[in-house]
């Protein structure tokens, strides 16, 4: 496996930006997910918006600084519907991210979605739209791509708790992929050696998100994210494949 890049998923109001760019400048490979939902704004894993408006000039400053949305519930599901929640709310943020990730936490997505073809694409502009192969709404990859989008596929079945797949899938073929679902500090790169097995040399990337939290799941564990970051370094490519 090409890996070329690390998200780690959930930064809030537990750590301060200031640290986040801390660890970009040492690990330049690795992608901030920002978990942005109706219902969860200003719980743990979902920053506030107070947080953000102190974090986007800091990244904006920093263009290396790698910044993704992870967009849940409601405003995932408008996203799919061609509305624009996030860029009307996070105007702001929303021009600093270069990946945009719709989150169906193994929920089927009503007739939002005609998988004959969308009928209204999302609207993200020149960011990359990445799909979570959930085993629920995986066809929605295939519209997507139909539609002309630039797409990643994220294999995950675990919703964000944590739990491993029994097997890593192999790659769709012409589609840059991550695997997410129970790394980290303490299993990444014993997990990062049977996704390669599967996947080969093709570029890849892997995302975290529970096993880099405290015991009680309250704050973003900014040694256990370093730790993972530091283990990761000499497997990660110099020349990542997306920007």
């Amino acid at each position: 496996m090409s890996l070329d890049r690390v998200t780690i998923t959930g930064a809030d109001d537990s750590v301060k930006p200031e640290a986040l760019l801390e660890l970009t400048r040492q690990n330049p490979f690795v992608e901030w997910g920002l978990l942005l939902s109706f219902k969860g704004q200003d719980s743990p894993r979902f920053p506030s918006s107070k947080w953000i408006e102190r974090f986007v000039p800091i990244a904006r400053a920093n263009p290396t600084m790698r910044v993704a949305l992870h967009v849940c519930g409601r405003w995932a599901t408008e996203m799919y519907q061609g509305q624009q929640p996030i860029k009307e709310r996070f105007p702001e943020l929303w021009a600093i991210a270069k990946r945009v990730q719709l989150n169906t936490h193994g929920e089927r997505l009503l007739p939002v979605i005609h998988y004959a073809g969308l009928s209204s694409p999302p609207q993200i502009g020149d960011k990359q739209v990445i799909v979570q192969m959930d085993e629920v709404n995986d066809g929605v990859l295939a519209d997507l791509r139909q539609a002309g989008m630039n797409v990643a596929a994220l294999f995950d079945t675990s919703g964000g708790t944590g739990s491993l797949p029994a097997t890593w899938p192999a790659p769709i073929d012409g589609c840059y992929c991550g695997y997410a679902g129970g790394l980290g500090p303490d299993n990444v790169l014993s997990q990062i050696d049977l996704i390669e097995q599967t996947v080969g040399d093709v570029p890849a990337w892997i995302d975290m998100e529970s096993r880099v939290r405290g015991d009680d799941g309250q704050i973003l564990d900014l040694g256990k994210v370093a730790s993972v970051l530091y283990q990761c370094t000499p497997r990660v490519t110099v020349n990542c494949c997306v920007a």
